[in-house]
């Protein structure tokens, strides 16, 4: 489920996609991602986006979660 929402009305929203958010319809938890919009964005490619970001979720590739290990392992490296 994609919920677009308005951008100056957004309280707190999780960008890194690394927290998933459910909704429940009849008992079935729906993956579920927030969307803030802006007047003039291109609302049919962020839902793509985000429909293309939950197929991969669903065939085990999780991006988010695979950039944010790759980050951490390069800022590890540059620390030590």
């Amino acid at each position: 489920m994609v919920s677009l929402e308005e951008w100056d009305k957004v309280e707190e929203i999780e960008r890194t996609g690394l927290d998933q958010q459910y909704y429940e319809i009849l008992g079935l938890k729906i993956p579920l991602v927030r969307i803030p919009v802006r007047p003039g964005r291109d609302l049919a490619g962020l839902v793509q986006v985000a429909a293309l970001d939950q197929k991969m979720k669903t065939m085990g590739q999780f991006s988010a979660l695979e950039f944010n290990e790759k980050l951490m392992s390069r800022l590890k490296l540059k620390d030590g």
